[in-house]
């Protein structure tokens, strides 16, 4: 295993958002309207989101990857939402959930219109994560140890297939295993979709991809960058959902619409 702490952390901190899902479980809502751009207290889902990144510190631009079906929704939400730096929305061309890149496909597709620099670092995130965390703590952290870094929530160990990911953590937060959809969970951590990385993550994927690589759920790709990368974990803090299904998005609603948000109490949608 290669240590990529040698690897600088970038000077500047580009934003990659995955919005091109379909959320075909959230139909007949989500037929005409993109998941991301659900209303949440009174607000889109999103715009929580990017309260959360524009609190980064040398943020540099923002892109949204999202399908052709909704791309028009959210170029009016790019227009309409005050952004300090460049927020650009780029159509990955799908139209259907038969035909999409998968997540790890769309970042492929963003990097290649972004002409990534040597010195940029990188967060990526799911458009449809609703938190309270601080990012710009994590952020710290990441500059700190310049080394891919995820987010980590605690979860009870269970007998049966998992349907989030397994994550086992090292004394010092290294992550020293890393499964997607086990069968079994032996650890007592799950990682949520958002993901710093650093300069090397362009060359990472390609060579992900080149080895024939699963382009769908991002814990297939963390799986592989464990295994050959030194990566590390920070903790969840504060509220947060996963908005994947009738029941969550209710239950985000009521808190979200609510009460006033609070960074000290932890909500997780397991």
């Amino acid at each position: 295993m290669r240590d990529s702490t040698l690897v600088r952390a970038g000077q500047r901190m580009r934003v990659i958002l995955l919005a091109a899902g379909y959320a075909t479980r959230l139909y007949p809502l989500t037929r005409d309207q993109a998941k991301p751009l659900l209303d949440i207290g009174g607000r889109p889902l999103l715009d929580h989101l990017l309260d959360r990144v524009l609190e980064l510190e040398a943020l540099q631009d923002i892109t949204l990857v999202t399908n052709h079906r909704f791309a028009d929704d959210f170029e009016h939400w790019a227009r309409t939402r005050a952004c300090p730096v460049a927020l650009r929305v780029i159509d990955d061309g799908t139209t259907t959930a038969e035909d999409r890149l998968g997540a790890i496909g769309d970042i492929a597709f963003a990097l290649q219109a972004l002409d990534p620099a040597p010195d940029d670092s990188w967060l990526v995130a799911a458009g449809d994560n609703l938190i309270e965390l601080d990012l710009a703590r994590v952020k710290r952290e990441f500059d700190a140890l310049p080394a891919p870094r995820i987010i980590v929530r605690e979860v009870e160990p269970t007998p049966g297939p998992n349907r989030y990911n397994d994550v086992e953590l090292a004394s010092d937060a290294r992550v020293i295993g890393f499964r997607e959809k086990p069968d079994q969970t032996l650890g007592t951590h799950a990682a949520i979709a958002i993901y710093f990385f650093t300069a090397e993550l362009p060359q990472q994927i390609a060579r992900y991809l080149a080895a024939g690589g699963n382009r769908d759920a991002p814990g297939h790709f963390l799986q592989w960058l464990c295994a050959r990368e030194r990566v590390y974990a920070s903790p969840l803090s504060g509220r947060w959902f996963d908005i994947g299904s009738h029941e969550t998005l209710a239950a985000a609603r009521a808190q979200f619409g609510t009460r006033k948000p609070s960074r000290d109490r932890a909500t997780r949608d397991r």
